[in-house]
This record gives structure tokens, C-alpha cells and sequence, in this order.
């Protein structure tokens, strides 16, 4: 299995994952990334659970955020050449 595979492995295994309570971002990608148990609209939880699906396939990001256009900036100034027009796994 290549490491694409294990991590979108990874992350189907999630499907079907919810917030509880609903609406509230408050899921257990928080609480890994944070390291206690958040809610709210101040933490909405897309990169949180980008960066679980990595450490959790045994890999890491090169940046730790938890937003996803950080994470693009953070490639597009250091590593551009890994930044797509068209994504794909």
C-alpha cells in the first residue's frame, strides 16, 4: 500500500464521523490537534483533520496549522512547486 493509499484509507474510515454536539466543531480531530476538547465557531476543524489523517497514516505535514490557507501559504512560499491547480490523491 503507498502512503497515498494509507492515508486516504485513513480518512474514508472517518466517514460518517459527527459533530457532537451538531454545529458546534466539536470533534475528536480537535481535541487530538488542540489537546483538550474545543467548540465553537472559532474552531472549525477541516485542517485539524487533515493533520490527524497524516499523523494517524504515520506521516507529518511540513507545517502545523490548523488552517487550511495557512497551509497553502505556507507551500506556496516554501515549497511551490507542491502546489496544484489540479489536485488530485
Amino acid at each position: 500500500m503507498t502512503m497515498t493509499d494509507k492515508l486516504l484509507s485513513t480518512a474514508r474510515a472517518q466517514l460518517g464521523v459527527k459533530e457532537s454536539p451538531s454545529a458546534r466543531n466539536n470533534v475528536k480531530y480537535n481535541t487530538w490537534y488542540y489537546g483538550l476538547e474545543v467548540s465553537g465557531p472559532d474552531y472549525p476543524w477541516c485542517m485539524a483533520f487533515v493533520q490527524w489523517c497524516f499523523d494517524q497514516s504515520g506521516m507529518r505535514l511540513p507545517y502545523k496549522t490548523a488552517s487550511c490557507s495557512s497551509l497553502l501559504n505556507w507551500f506556496k512560499s516554501n515549497k511551490p512547486e507542491c502546489v496544484s491547480k489540479v489536485p488530485m490523491p
